[in-house]
C-alpha cells in the first residue's frame, strides 16, 4: 500500500530540493502477523542530498507526520493493522494504533550514485534506520536490478536488526537497454565490480555513511562483483554475504579477499554447491559455506529465502556491529 503526504515539517532549508521521500512503517496485527505501509512523503520544504539517523528521528518525532498517517490510512486499514511506530502522543482513541519500543521506522530515499568520474550515474535506494551500526551494499544478479524482490526482502530484515542498506542498479539506464537487447553487460564482471567499488567510495564521501563499516550483499552474479570490490577495498569493507552466488566467475582474485565471507546456497542448487565449495577451499579470509535444505536457486521455497536473511543479518551485526541508541 502507498500513501501520498504532503506535510511540510521544515527540516532543513537552503539546500537542494524538493523531493519526494519514501518512508517504511512497520505494522502488526492482533495475531502476531507483520507487515508494513509505504508512505511517500511529498517534502513541500527543501531538503539535503541526504537525511541521517538525526533526521529520521526528528520525523518520528513530528504529530503532524504521523496524525497524516493515520487519517490516510482509514478505518479499514486501522482496524486490523497497529502502527508499531506511532508515538504515543498521536495515539488516537477510536483505532488501535500505538507504539511498541522495539519498533523503528525506515526512510527510503532514491539517490543517484556517480559512477565514472561523474559522467554516468546509477539509481540507487539508500534506508538508514536510527542508529545504524554499519551499512550493506547489495549486488543484484544477472537481469536484475535494486528492484529485485528477494534483495528488498532481505534489506528489510537487515533494517529491522538496525543496519542500513543500498540497493543500486550496477548498470545505467542506457547500458540496460543495451543489456536487455545482447545480455552481455548483465556478465561483465569486472564491470560490476567497479560500479560496486564506486558506490562505496561514495558512500565514503556522505556525512551520513561515512563512518560505518560497510558490508556486501551479493546475489547470482552479483557475488562475484561483491568479491571483488571486497578485494579492492580492503580496508572499507568488512563483511560479504553471497546468495546463491557464483564466486567462480571471481575465482583469480579470491585469495586477495580479506573480508569476512559467508556463502549460502540452496541444498538444491548442486552445480552452484560444487562451485561455492571450490571457491571455499580459495578464499584465505574467515569463511563459510552455509546450505539451506530443501532450497533450489532462487529460493523461492517456503521459508528459505528467511533462513538467508537470518544468516546474513548474524555474519553481518558480527562483522558490522549491532546499532547504537541515538540520543532522543
Amino acid at each position: 500500500m502507498q500513501l501520498l503526504l504532503s506535510l511540510p515539517i521544515g527540516m532543513h532549508s537552503g539546500m537542494e530540493g524538493p523531493h519526494v521521500l519514501r518512508i517504511v512503517v512497520p505494522l502488526r496485527d492482533a495475531d502476531g502477523e507483520t507487515g508494513e505501509v509505504e508512505v511517500l512523503f511529498k517534502a513541500l520544504f527543501k531538503l539535503p542530498n541526504t537525511l541521517g539517523p538525526p533526521d529520521v528521528a526528528r520525523l518520528r518525532r513530528s504529530e503532524r507526520l504521523w496524525l497524516g498517517i493515520a487519517a490516510q490510512m482509514g478505518p479499514g486499514i486501522r482496524d486490523r493493522w497497529t502502527c508499531a511506530a506511532l508515538p504515543k502522543s498521536c495515539q488516537d482513541p477510536g483505532c488501535v494504533l500505538h507504539t511498541t519500543p522495539e519498533a523503528a521506522m525506515r526512510l527510503v530515499e532514491s539517490m543517484s550514485i556517480p559512477v565514472d568520474s561523474g559522467r554516468m550515474t546509477l539509481h540507487g535506494d539508500l534506508a538508514l534506520p536510527d542508529g545504524a551500526a554499519g551499512i550493506v551494499a547489495f549486488a543484484h544478479g544477472s537481469g536484475s536490478s535494486r528492484g529485485s524482490p528477494r534483495n528488498r526482502r532481505v534489506a528489510q530484515t537487515l533494517n529491522d536488526g538496525g543496519l542500513a542498506t543500498l540497493l543500486f542498479d550496477l548498470l545505467t539506464e542506457d547500458e540496460e537497454v543495451i543489456d536487455t537487447r545482447t545480455r552481455r553487460l548483465r556478465f561483465d564482471i569486472p564491470l560490476l565490480g567497479r560500479r560496486l567499488v564506486a558506490a562505496t567510495d561514495w558512500l565514503s564521501s556522505l556525512s551520513e555513511t561515512k563512518d560505518l563499516r560497510v558490508g556486501y550483499f551479493g546475489a547470482s552474479t552479483g557475488a562475484a562483483a561483491a568479491l571483488i570490490a571486497a578485494a579492492e577495498r580492503p580496508a572499507r569493507v568488512a563483511a560479504v554475504v553471497s546468495r546463491g552466488g557464483r564466486p567462480d566467475l571471481a575465482a583469480e582474485i579470491l585469495p586477495r579477499v580479506h573480508a569476512p565471507t559467508l556463502l549460502i546456497v540452496g541444498g538444491l542448487d548442486h552445480a552452484v554447491i560444487g562451485m561455492n565449495q571450490q571457491a571455499l577451499a580459495r578464499l584465505r579470509c574467515e569463511k563459510r559455506l552455509e546450505i539451506v535444505p530443501g532450497a533450489t536457486h532462487l529460493f523461492e521455497e517456503a521459508g528459505t529465502l528467511d533462513a538467508v536473511a537470518k544468516l546474513a543479518l548474524d555474519w553481518f551485526q558480527r562483522h558490522l556491529g549491532t546499532p547504537h541508541v541515538l540520543a532522543q
